[in-house]
């Protein structure tokens, strides 16, 4: 469950496979020019509380080597890892759905803004506050010009970058005001001793909350 690795291997993994896809792709990097502004993104990572800056620490040295593109490719899946961590932990902390079954439910959404959005308010309980979701419109906007060969600026790339860390203290600010858990840390154990549904009442109580009509695979039943 490759969602639950521990810090360290997960971002090794992600850094290898990230810089493995994109270095086969005609993208076109934007030129290392000087900006002095790389030092408030280096500032903002720091600033991330624990355990959220375990994770985003590893950025530091591409953002220091203008290498903005790649620290937003792994940024950007850095934070939807916790986005499905966070409704994994509501699914099943909160709900007491099957843990197995949660996992493969939520390992198969989409996850886009407008599904994040709606994700938050149905499973979590509440909506991520309106800044935090302009947070993620911002950094969002800046990796997708990067992820498809589109022109990425040093200036909107450093503003994106700025967003998106910002963006994973508001996800982790939010998460643990909800649910007393962070989605950036170690899950083990976060159940207690909660006693969980059945895969049958998990099942139905996972497609209400998800909002979807469709069977879960067999495999999982």
């Amino acid at each position: 469950m490759s969602i639950w690795r521990p810090a360290e291997a997960h971002f090794a993994l992600l850094q290898v496979s990230v810089i493995g896809a994109l270095a086969s792709l005609p993208i076109s990097f934007p030129p290392k020019t000087v900006a002095t502004q790389y030092r408030v993104i280096v500032k903002l990572i720091e600033g991330l509380p624990s355990p959220v800056v375990d994770l985003f620490r590893p950025l530091v040295p591409m953002v220091e080597e203008r290498e903005y593109g790649f620290a937003l490719a792994c940024g950007a899946a850095l934070l939807e890892r916790a986005e499905r961590r966070a409704l994994y932990i509501a699914a099943v902390k909160k709900h007491k759905c099957n843990a197995e079954l949660a996992h493969g439910f939520i390992d198969r959404r989409h996850m886009t803004r407008a599904t994040v959005e709606g994700y938050m308010k149905a499973v979590v309980g509440r909506a991520l506050p309106r800044t935090v979701r302009d947070q993620r419109k911002v950094f969002e906007a800046a990796r997708d010009k990067y992820l498809h060969g589109r022109n990425l600026t040093d200036a909107d790339a450093r503003s994106g970058l700025a967003e998106m860390v910002r963006y994973a203290g508001g996800l982790d600010a939010h998460v643990q005001k909800m649910l007393n858990k962070s989605p950036f840390g170690s899950l083990t154990g976060f159940t207690g001793r909660i006693k969980l549904h059945d895969k049958n009442t998990s099942r139905w109580m996972l497609k209400g909350m998800f909002g979807e009509i469709e069977e879960l695979n067999s495999d999982e039943a």
